[in-house]
This record gives C-alpha cells, structure tokens and sequence, in this order.
C-alpha cells in the first residue's frame, strides 16, 4: 500500500514537471514571438531610411544609414532563429531537437561575431562587404534551418489533425452501422459520410505527399526550393479540406435528427 501511494506521489510530481516544461516552453515562445515582431518593426524602418540614404549617397548619410541598416538585418535573422529554436522546443515534434538547437545556437553565434564586425567597419567598402555576409547567412539559415524547421511542424500538426480525424470519422461509421442495424433511415448520412470518407483519403494523401516533398528537399540541399513548395501547397490544400470536413461533421452534429431519418 505504501508503495502503491509513493508510485502515485511520483506520477503526480511528475505530471507537475512536465506541465511546468510545456508552460516553460510556450513562455519562451511568446517572448520570442514578440522579439521577432520587434526586430521585424526596426528592420523595416532602417531599410526605409537606407533606402533614402541609398538615393542620395552623397549626402553623407549613407555609411551610416548601411550600417544601422546591416544591424537590424542580423537582428531579425537571430530573432527568427530564435523564434524557430522556441517552437521546435515547444512542439515537442523532432527527435532531433537537440541537433537543430545546436545548428540554431552555432549559426546565432556566427551572426553575433558579424554584427561586432559591423561595429567595427570604418568605411563603405567594409559595411558593404558586412552585409554581403548578412545576406548569405540569411540564405544558409533559410535553406539549413527554417524552412525544413517550419515545413516539419505544419507537416507534423496537420498529420495530427487527420489522424484525430479518422478516429471521428471511424467513429461516424460505426454509428452508421448501428443506426442501419436498428432499421434507422440513414440515406442522407450515407451521402454525407460518403464525402467526409474521400476527403479523409484525401487528407492522408496530401501528408503522405508533403512527408515525402520534405524527405526530397533534405535529399536535395540547396536545390530544395521547389521540394519545400509542393509540401507547404499540400499542407494548405489539407487545411483547407479539413476544415470543410470539420465542418460537415459540425453540420451532423448539430443536425442530427435530418441524418439519422428522425432518430435521437
């Protein structure tokens, strides 16, 4: 007995630890939502102004303007590395988590040591020869880490979404087997689950199909942009039918009586 309340005393204690990870995680996650959303805001306004700059060099507001410009460029790459590191952290998708972190805290390290060049550059030529570097860093993190990263979690999250899906359909047949058995008239039930059925094939199709275009696009490296295309199209083509299937689901539901022949 009393080892029976110390092994329930473990499980809650653990439940608790694992609550408090999840909550941990989604905080980190919001933090980095914003600072994203912060770095995007300076960004955007140091490109309009070295866009100005850029129009008038002469004017002597130019080294200037490039490199506040460069700055907030590295800014934003580093918040949206971490914004990624968050939600790969938060998901709880990847089983290699630990080695897309460890890419993510390397590239960030790297950008770091390129913004203390920028402070470091004296003339246009360096500024110039900075941001070159900002831009293929930026390449080489969009490629390596964020879009793999983000075609991974939609692929993931809509998977899940199907699979909740077949169970509800699953469970729609089995109702429709027992209404049939019971001589319930189920004809517009039939014709409803008809649809729901093809677009639940449907469905595991198009993530079997994103599964593989993301499989391509790591076979394939830098040639991967189309691969990472044909994925994020299925996964907003499944979105798209889920939702029209959540909805007819939604509509027996809530109708059911129009379904079943009259039938509580």
């Amino acid at each position: 007995m009393k080892k029976t309340i110390i092994l329930v005393l473990l499980c809650m204690l653990l439940s608790i630890a694992v609550n408090a990870q999840e909550q941990r995680f989604m905080s980190q996650y919001e933090n980095a939502k914003t600072s994203y959303a912060s770095a995007q805001s300076a960004w955007k306004t140091h490109e309009q102004a070295f866009r100005v700059a850029r129009s008038n060099v002469r004017s002597g507001d130019f080294f200037d303007a490039a490199k506040a410009f460069t700055q907030a460029s590295i800014d934003k790459i580093i918040a949206h590395l971490l914004l990624v590191k968050s939600a790969v952290e938060k998901s709880g998708y990847f089983a290699t988590s630990e080695s897309y972190t460890r890419a993510i805290d390397e590239q960030i390290t790297e950008l770091e040591a390129l913004k203390e060049k920028s402070k470091k550059d004296e003339n246009k030529i360096g500024i110039l020869g900075t941001a070159k570097d900002a831009r293929l860093a930026w390449r080489t993190a969009k490629s390596d880490i964020i879009k793999p990263v983000t075609t991974e979690i939609l692929i993931k999250k809509t998977d899940m979404l199907v699979s909740k899906l077949e169970i509800v359909i699953a469970r729609l047949k089995e109702k429709q087997s027992s209404l049939k058995s019971e001589g319930v008239d189920t004809k517009k039930l039939d014709e409803a689950l008809k649809k729901i059925e093809s677009n639940g094939r449907r469905l595991r199709e198009l993530v079997n199909l994103a599964k593989r275009s993301l499989e391509d696009a790591e076979r394939l490296g830098s040639d991967s942009d189309n691969a990472f295309k044909a994925a994020f199209d299925d996964v907003r083509e499944a979105k798209k039918i889920a939702l029209e299937t959540l909805n007819m689901i939604g509509e027996i539901i809530q109708h059911k009586e129009t379904y079943t022949g009259g039938a509580p």
